[in-house]
């Protein structure tokens, strides 16, 4: 079944690391930008087949904006396309935005994601990020109280003057809040960012890659202790409490985006809309169209892609899918692959190096 993304763009601040299309502040663009995403999903409703499996509101920080806001596409979504009968609804949402979650749970959202990044607040100030290590224990707390019973919460490791022997304490107050479901990702310094400016400055002092290693492999062995599955090379869940939205991206399933730079996938064409604000208001209040961009993608670009995409997972990729084993045979000797069934997946040794391992095997595709 397929998936609805739904872009909110709205962010209370920028932080530096950050390259994803924001907008700070509410102010008069809210309530217009709602009715332009409820204007493009009526419009686009007829191009996916339902009911929805997924439903994911990405941003930004959809929390910014009222929850009121989210139920009108909510509503529509449902009576435009239809819900399977266990839809999956994630709100990506600030810690510090804990007000909302009652309302948020109330209008059928089943899934909160945190953004606590990290419980030190030297951290979180490097990270630019407005909410304290207080905030993070009472957002988890109010979500439990509020009813929610599939809570993730992301974390960076490597980032501004933080030390192993920092990330790991980190953690471990991290995986103290029993959340079911976990988000670490390495910093990686983007293009056109404040952190990217700054580590051209000669300013930014990160952890190194044997420090950053060392922090991946922290985060093996503490997810793993505290019973979280690595299914995926950033995510870690509880059994059965995967992100089904992630897992049907990785699998390549159907998914339509709607809002300011959101991307659509449907197999055989990837599309994606105007990152601009008033560019995606304008085209959308005069009847236009607001994509941006699409994409044909041939079979071997399929092809490459799901080897990329699934193995970076728990369940990996088809033996099958290769035209010749060379590779493969020397990875195994590597122990950076191993062979399970008909399956090959990424080692322990293998998981930091997936792109690595990933261009290698395409080589033989």
């Amino acid at each position: 079944m397929p998936g609805l993304y739904v872009h909110i763009p709205f962010c209370a601040s920028a932080c530096p690391y950050c390259d994803f299309a924001f907008v700070v502040g509410r102010d008069a663009h809210a309530d217009r930008y709602r009715s332009a995403v409820i204007t493009e999903l009526d419009a686009r409703a007829g191009d996916i087949e339902g009911p929805l499996d997924t439903v994911y509101f990405g941003g930004g920080t959809p929390s910014t904006v009222p929850p009121t806001q989210l139920s009108d596409i909510i509503r529509l979504a449902e009576e435009a396309v239809g819900f399977s009968d266990d839809v999956e609804i994630t709100v990506e949402a600030n810690p510090n935005d804990y007000e909302h979650f009652s309302a948020l749970h109330d209008l059928g959202v089943t899934r909160l994601s945190l953004g606590i990044q990290s419980m030190h607040l030297s951290t979180l100030v490097a990270l630019g990020r407005s909410h304290t290590p207080d905030d993070a224990r009472r957002s988890v707390q109010t979500a439990r109280d509020a009813g929610f019973t599939n809570l993730n919460v992301d974390a960076i490791f490597g980032g501004p003057k933080q030390t192993v022997e920092q990330w790991e304490a980190d953690l471990q107050e991290l995986i103290a809040l029993e959340p079911d479901h976990v988000s670490i990702y390495g910093l990686t310094i983007e293009p056109r960012t404040p952190y990217e400016r700054q580590r051209a400055a000669g300013t930014l002092a990160l952890a190194d890659e044997d420090e950053q290693a060392a922090m991946y492999d922290i985060a093996l062995s503490l997810t793993s202790t505290a019973g979280l599955d690595q299914y995926e090379i950033s995510n870690y869940a509880k059994p059965g409490m995967e992100s089904r939205h992630n897992l049907a991206c990785w699998r390549g399933d159907t998914y339509m985006g709607v809002g300011m730079s959101a991307h659509s996938y449907e197999g055989h064409a990837r599309a994606w809309n105007v990152r601009n604000m008033n560019r995606y208001l304008e085209r959308i209040e005069t009847g236009e169209s607001p994509e941006e961009g699409r994409e044909v993608i041939t079979d071997e670009t399929r092809n490459l892609e799901q080897l990329m995409l699934g193995l970076r997972t728990r369940d990996g990729v088809d033996r099958a899918v290769f035209r010749v084993a060379d590779t493969a045979y020397r990875l195994l000797s590597q122990n950076l692959i191993e062979a399970h069934g008909d399956r090959l997946r990424l080692t322990r040794s293998g998981k930091p190096l997936a792109d690595l391992v990933s261009e290698q095997l395409a080589r033989d595709l």
